[in-house]
């Protein structure tokens, strides 16, 4: 009978799954069982349970709201571009929180940063500083600190996914962070501090 063939994606998927519901150290034997395959075969696809935890926990790839700013500003209303961003990064921390969670208690976070080529964190607030460095630069926003500008907004949103899962202040019925009214009133709150004199469309 030929061994199942079952895919990374598929072994990092169902990883993060027990990682999140029992902890960082849930047994691979756990892991190997959830996905049908022998122990020996979970640590030759991903070497250490300390290789697996970090591939089923941090994305390797840009997360899709760096690769959308990373193509700079578009052509839309440029508040309309931050609340696209804004809901981006919402899906993106809704989903994160909980990992980085178990991650920092698994790893200490400087060797975690070392085992990432280049982390989401850094590479995030780089492109947003371009982009309000280029929306500043065309005039869309008056003259501010692009960095600044970026963080606050990274902040604002990295803050409200913490508050959510890690305080369990939010409540149960909370929308999903695709839809969080949250966002609209942020781009408000941001908006009277970033626009120009004249709008420009």
């Amino acid at each position: 009978m030929r061994p199942r063939q079952v895919s990374d994606s598929d072994i990092l998927s169902t990883a993060r799954r027990c990682i999140l519901q029992h902890g960082p150290s849930v047994s691979t034997n756990v892991i190997a069982k959830e996905v049908g395959l022998s122990q020996a075969a979970l640590f030759k696809r991903f070497g250490t349970k300390d290789d697996l935890v970090v591939q089923a926990l941090m994305p390797i790839g840009a997360p899709d709201w760096v690769v959308h700013v990373e193509a700079g500003v578009d052509d839309r209303p440029v508040r309309d571009q931050l609340r696209d961003i804004s809901r981006r990064m919402s899906v993106f921390f809704d989903q994160m929180i909980p990992c980085l969670a178990m991650l920092r208690a698994a790893f200490d976070a400087r060797e975690l940063m070392k085992r990432h080529p280049n982390p989401p964190p850094v590479r995030g607030r780089i492109a947003l500083t371009r982009w309000f460095e280029e929306a500043t630069t065309r005039g869309l926003v008056r003259e501010v600190d692009a960095g600044a500008a970026a963080q606050a907004l990274m902040g604002a949103l990295h803050g409200r996914a913490f508050m959510k899962h890690i305080t369990a202040l939010e409540p149960a019925h909370a929308p999903p962070a695709d839809q969080d009214p949250y966002v609209e009133h942020l781009i408000d709150v941001l908006w009277r501090g970033l626009a120009p004199a004249v709008e420009t469309p």
